[in-house]
This record gives structure tokens, C-alpha cells and sequence, in this order.
């Protein structure tokens, strides 16, 4: 007979065959050749190194796939060896402002401080340390009320490393870290003898014998630094020093999500000196107070993003394009809202060159706990004007923008809707606590929305359905836009509505449920989600169903259907 049968493949059939054929052939019982003997022994560890190999192969297999690679390192790795360059961390960045505060003038020689560098600030709020950005070594600060100095802030520690140079080409450091994203993605400095060098996107953009470097994500951990090869900049002499200034952070974390950026505390975690060169400490003579909250940190690019964008290369990979822009935005994490668009079909020419962003604020992430979408002030749909600052600044950073294009962030136009629920609710529950769960339901849904199209009637129906105890739902929208135009003229069409009653939502506008405004009628509808008075969200109880068999029936048809779907 044939050893083994091809038709049976599972690992577990071909070990139960070869007990049968060892026993066959030696006609040895189960009694005696089991696993505990000494050949069953040896079968079996050579079960398990088989099966160990077979994972490992699929395994390997299976991670060399960047759509189905499942740890994270290889989808990275992937990604880089593909030419993209993955976006690690990116530090929270705010301003200080910084006072004497009125004491120990008299240990402070020369009446002045020097503040150095990259000295420390620690926020009382999150607990993070934040480092000051001068852009020069010291700066004199003169201990008098009226002196006063405004500086930058990032969120992170400063860490350098120290390497000597070969001479040879296309030279390469690791600088390790605890992981990829630790290390800042803009705030990497290299020094050679002292030098400060030139960072640069691409080995092909350095000049010939330029001083220049690149930096990218490592495959393993950390950064890789490279130089050059003489025809694209030149590589550091043998016995050079080369020093790696490079800042370490939290990313979103160093965030202060706070309305009054004043709310934001501070003090001096550093020491400076004084003219006479004499150690002090600045939280002894200085005060810190935040004028800007430290914002758009952001964590390393996730994952699905890399995915997303790996096939294309870091120098293909520019922001000529809305959807590039997008995806650029999608990496911080903090908008529930991200729209680019040009006016390329429009009958001006002047601004084809011009792609306007749209960018909403993740409400989320500033609702307090006793807060639901309908308590947001409209002001928190709108970034500030030090935010805007700070995303031109982050587009500038990151080398992707194209000379010809010119970036404009747009507020959007928010348009304001309410919402009316009429319901049936079946006998014994409470119409108040329904109310309530309908209003937690319709801020979630709100809150969450991504929507750029419409936002369908039926989405929110839905949802409603599935309170327990409610028998049937209709809902509809009313508009203040729609509205004023209906008040000018009855008969003018439908204005932010299609023939279903769904919103439409226009490529520069922002749909926010809120009161604050009159009908046609002249009825008012105030801000909030109040039961007591028409407002953004108004709920009427038609009637109460009574349990009968009938209904109960009816119930379990519903929910039988409901599970089919």
C-alpha cells in the first residue's frame, strides 16, 4: 500500500497515518508505540517543528503583504522600502509669554537673566515637559516689570547623540529610540565639527559637495541619518564628529485642549545664568504664562494611512492635489471635518492655482462631561487664528508643497438646521427618559458624522428605531436658510434640502444643529436641546400604544426582520 495518502494533507491526518503505518509494519499495539515511547517521542517533536515552520512560512508570507501584514513594523518597513517615508510624531507647539515676578532681585547679579536654548518648561495641566524654541543660544531677559519676552513652546525632550565620521560614501547612522514615533518629525539637527548641516527631502536634491543629510523613519527603530556621495553632497571626513540633536515627544498627548489658553500653566523646570555667568534658577525669578495652548500634536501616521499611501513615493507624494491634502490632514487626528477643493470649473482663472481647505475641529475632543453636541458654542467649529498659524507653519515644515500652489484655509460657512422628532411609544415606559435617549443618540450621531454629502433623514430614523420602547418615528429638518428664503418668497424652491428631505451639504459649508433663529412664521427655536421650549432638537409625544398581544407579535416580527437584514 501507498506510506502515505496524497489525498489527506492536514497535518493531523498524516501523523494519525504514520502511527498506523509504524504499528502495521512492527505489529506493535497502542499498548506499546505511543506518544510516551521513545519513537512516539521523536514523531512528535517532529510534529511540532513542522507545524512551527508552516507558521513561520506563512507567517513570512503573509507579512510581506502591505494590505495584509497585521504588525505594525512590517507594514512600516514595508512602506519604507517602497520610498515612503512614514510621518512619525509630530510635538504640540505654543507660545509662553515670560515675566519677572517681582522677587530675588537681589541674588541675580546685572539685574538680568540669560534663558538658554531648549530650557524646560513643565505644564501643571498634563504633567508634560515643553521646551523653549529661540533659535539662538541665550537670551537676555532684564529683571524690570516692564521686560517681556514671547517664545515658542514644543512639547518634548531634547537628546543628542554623538557619531564619528568615516569618509566613506552614503554613510548611515541609527539614532534608537524607545520606538519610530518617539523622535519628532521636523526637529532633527546635525552638526559635523560643530556645523550645522542642511537637511534635505531626497539624496538627489543635495548639490554636489554640499554639506547636507537626509533623515528617515528607521526600518528597525528610531531615525536613519544619511549623507551624501560627493556628486550629491558630500560624506563627513574620517574622524569628524558628528552630533544628532533630536526631540523626543508624546504627539497628541502634549495637546492642551483648553478654551482660555491662560487656563494653560506653566513653570521653569531649567536654569540660566546670570551676566556673571552663575547658575539660577529661572522658576525662582521668572513667571510663564501661555498666551497660545500647545496644539496639533499629532501621534505617528496610522497604519490604514500607510497603507493608503505607501505605493506612492516620498517625492511623488506632494501636496499638488485636494485629496493630498486630506490625507496630509487625516494624519493629526484632530479634525472631524477635512474638505480641499479648488474652483478649477468655475468661470474665474484667477485662483485656479488656489486649493481651499476646509478644516473643522474634533469637538470630541473638547466636550466636557456634562456637555452633548447640541451645548457647543458655534465659535468651537472654527480654528482660531494661532491654530491656522501653526497648520501654514506645519505645511511649510513639511517640504511637500508645491511653488505654484497657493494654500488658502477658508472658515466654513455654517448653516444652521433643528431637528423634529415626532414619536408613538408603547405603555409603561417613561416619555422623559425617551427623550433623553433620543438626544444622547442624535449628539453621538452628530458628533461622529463624516458625511460631506448629505446627512439622510433615514440615518437618524435608524438609530431612533432602536430605543427600546418606541413604536414608530417620523422625523424632519428645518433650515434657517430655507426659511429666510421661503420668507422673501413662498414660492421659492427648496434651499439646503433634496426631493427625500435629506440635508445637502455644499463643498464650503458646515451643517450645525442649532437654534438661534426664527421660521418663516416668525417662531423662535433657541439654542440647546430644552424640552420645555422649541429649540435645536424638538420631541413630541403623539400618543401611547397599548401593550397588547397584537403588538407584542408584531415586536418579535420587527425584531426577526431586523436580524435577517
Amino acid at each position: 500500500m501507498d506510506l502515505l495518502q496524497k489525498n489527506k494533507a492536514k497535518i493531523s491526518d498524516l501523523i494519525s497515518q504514520t502511527f498506523d503505518l509504524i504499528q502495521a509494519r512492527y505489529s506493535t499495539s497502542n499498548q506499546l508505540f505511543t506518544v510516551a515511547s521513545i519513537w512516539g517521542q521523536i514523531i512528535f517533536v517532529l510534529d511540532n517543528l513542522t507545524q512551527f515552520i508552516l507558521f513561520f512560512i506563512e507567517d513570512s508570507i503573509t507579512e510581506l503583504n502591505i494590505n495584509q501584514a497585521t504588525r505594525e513594523s512590517s507594514i512600516y518597513g514595508l512602506a519604507t522600502l517602497a520610498g515612503h517615508n512614514p510621518t512619525r510624531s509630530i510635538s504640540a507647539k505654543g507660545e509662553i509669554l515670560i515675566t519677572w515676578n517681582g522677587k530675588n532681585l537681589e541674588d541675580v547679579a546685572g539685574s538680568a537673566v540669560l534663558i538658554p536654548n531648549y530650557a524646560q518648561v513643565k505644564c501643571t495641566n498634563n504633567g508634560k515637559t515643553y521646551i523653549l524654541k529661540l533659535n539662538q543660544e541665550y537670551v537676555r531677559l532684564n529683571l524690570d516689570p516692564t521686560s517681556k519676552l514671547k517664545v515658542p513652546i514644543l512639547e518634548g525632550v531634547i537628546n543628542k547623540n554623538q557619531y564619528t565620521g568615516t569618509g566613506s560614501k552614503l554613510q548611515s547612522y541609527n539614532v534608537s529610540s524607545r520606538g519610530t514615533s518617539n523622535i519628532e518629525n521636523f526637529e532633527v539637527e546635525v552638526r559635523v565639527n560643530g556645523e550645522v548641516w542642511k537637511k534635505y527631502d531626497s539624496l538627489y536634491d543635495i548639490p554636489r559637495n554640499a554639506k547636507g543629510y537626509l533623515v528617515k523613519s528607521s526600518l528597525i527603530s528610531g531615525i536613519d541619518i544619511f549623507f551624501g556621495t560627493i556628486d550629491f553632497g558630500t560624506p563627513p571626513v574620517a574622524g569628524s564628529v558628528i552630533e544628532v540633536t533630536y526631540l523626543e515627544c508624546a504627539g497628541s498627548q502634549g495637546n492642551i485642549l483648553v478654551e482660555d489658553s491662560s487656563l494653560a500653566l506653566f513653570s521653569f523646570d531649567s536654569d540660566g545664568t546670570d551676566l556673571y555667568g552663575r547658575s539660577i534658577s529661572l522658576a525662582d525669578v521668572l513667571q510663564v504664562s501661555c498666551t497660545i495652548a500647545p496644539q496639533l500634536g499629532a501621534n505617528q501616521e496610522s497604519i490604514d494611512l500607510t497603507r493608503l499611501i505607501a505605493p506612492k513615493t516620498s517625492r511623488s507624494f506632494v501636496l499638488a492635489n485636494p485629496t493630498n491634502y486630506i490625507t496630509f490632514f487625516e494624519k493629526f487626528g484632530q479634525f472631524s471635518i477635512i474638505e480641499a477643493f479648488t474652483t478649477f470649473d468655475d468661470e474665474y482663472i484667477s485662483d485656479d492655482n488656489v486649493i481651499y481647505i476646509i478644516l473643522v475641529p474634533d469637538i470630541q475632543l473638547t466636550l466636557k462631561s456634562n456637555e452633548t453636541y447640541f451645548d457647543i458654542p458655534l465659535s468651537r467649529f472654527k480654528l482660531t487664528k494661532p491654530q491656522i498659524d501653526r497648520i501654514y507653519q506645519l505645511l511649510d515644515e513639511s517640504g511637500q508643497k508645491i511653488v505654484t500652489t497657493v494654500v488658502k484655509i477658508i472658515d466654513p460657512i455654517i448653516i444652521k438646521y433643528v431637528v423634529n422628532v415626532a414619536i408613538t411609544i408603547f405603555e409603561g415606559n417613561d416619555p422623559e427618559t425617551i427623550k433623553s435617549q433620543i438626544v444622547n443618540i442624535l449628539s453621538d450621531y452628530f458628533l461622529n458624522i463624516r458625511r460631506r454629502d448629505k446627512i439622510p433623514r433615514s440615518d437618524l430614523v435608524a438609530a431612533i428605531e432602536g430605543i427600546e420602547g418606541i413604536d414608530s418615528v417620523s422625523l424632519y429638518f428645518v433650515g434657517e436658510k430655507n426659511e429666510a428664503a421661503k420668507r422673501r418668497n413662498k414660492n421659492s424652491p427648496d434651499v439646503g434640502f433634496d426631493e427625500f428631505g435629506d440635508i445637502v451639504i455644499g463643498k464650503d459649508e458646515v451643517v450645525a444643529i442649532s437654534g438661534g433663529w426664527e421660521d418663516r412664521n416668525g417662531v423662535y427655536y433657541d439654542y440647546g436641546a430644552s424640552m420645555q421650549t422649541l429649540s435645536s432638537v424638538n420631541i413630541d409625544v403623539r400618543s401611547i400604544v397599548p401593550n397588547t398581544y397584537n403588538t407584542r407579535v408584531n415586536n418579535i416580527l420587527k425584531s426577526t426582520l431586523k436580524t435577517a437584514n
